[in-house]
């Protein structure tokens, strides 16, 4: 008898923590992951993005997007085009022609992606988020608020239900809240958590892993806004960054996380 029920509390008790896990989202990284090594592709190509949607249970993805000095915008993270792609110097300096023509110097070549033909790849049931990269690195100045916000906008004009907005700049913070849901990102909590109580429109936080705990989650729950957070990349982070109970997960190693979920 007393077996029986040691049995029948341990089957409650997995299915309840399977539960909390599975209401943590999990996000890949500029697709399959940035930088990882066991990624077959480029990150913030589209072969790595569809890849990652395409994974049983894939709540969605981030990217990184930045605008060319004709609108157009593009996904990309570095903050040079250098050793990395076909082109050297910043992605905001180029034309759109110049930017069609640009690939990544990996094995597969994957050709750099306007955002716009990313849009249709996400699940009716996925979440996007847009990192905005809004600082040219060459000239070391912020790009043009309204010729970004028309380009954005343009885009996203018809649904934006599943799309999110990331800014570590909190420049744009006020203005970009008010045209679409935003996340701030930083790598500091009491940052984040002020931010969150001056500009109530923002949704939440995307911060570091090793740079919150439980309790600082909590906190933030508890004004209703919600936290994301990344640089994970090991099995061991993924199940810390888990066990802290997030609203969701961005990680470099998708495959390792929806398997822990």
């Amino acid at each position: 008898m007393r077996f029986t029920f040691n049995l029948f509390f341990l089957i409650i008790l997995f299915s309840c923590s399977k539960d909390k896990k599975t209401q943590i989202s999990v996000f890949g990284h500029a697709g399959m992951g940035l930088s990882i090594e066991n990624s077959l592709y480029h990150d913030n190509s589209k072969e790595s993005i569809e890849l990652c949607l395409a994974l049983p249970s894939s709540d969605g993805v981030e990217v990184d997007v930045q605008m060319d000095n004709q609108g157009e915008l593009w996904l990309y993270h570095d903050e040079f085009l250098d050793n990395i792609s076909s082109l050297n110097g910043c992605l905001n300096d180029k034309t759109t022609s110049e930017m069609e023509q640009a690939f990544y110097k990996t094995l597969m070549k994957e050709k750099l992606i306007k955002l716009k033909h990313v849009l249709p790849l996400i699940g009716e049931n996925q979440k996007l988020f847009l990192d905005l990269k809004i600082t040219n690195s060459c000239s070391n100045q912020i790009v043009d608020f309204n010729q970004f916000k028309e380009s954005l906008s343009t885009l996203l004009e018809n649904d934006t239900t599943n799309v999110f907005v990331i800014l570590s700049d909190s420049s744009w913070l006020k203005k970009t809240a008010e045209i679409w849901p935003v996340f701030y990102s930083t790598d500091n909590f009491y940052e984040g958590y002020n931010l969150l109580v001056n500009y109530p429109k923002a949704l939440g936080i995307i911060i570091r892993n090793k740079a919150i705990e439980s309790s600082q989650i909590e906190s933030i729950q508890s004004l209703d806004k919600e936290v994301y957070l990344f640089d994970i990349r090991s099995p061991k982070s993924i199940r810390e960054a888990i066990k802290k109970n997030p609203n969701g997960i961005i990680t470099d190693d998708i495959r390792a996380a929806l398997v822990y979920k």
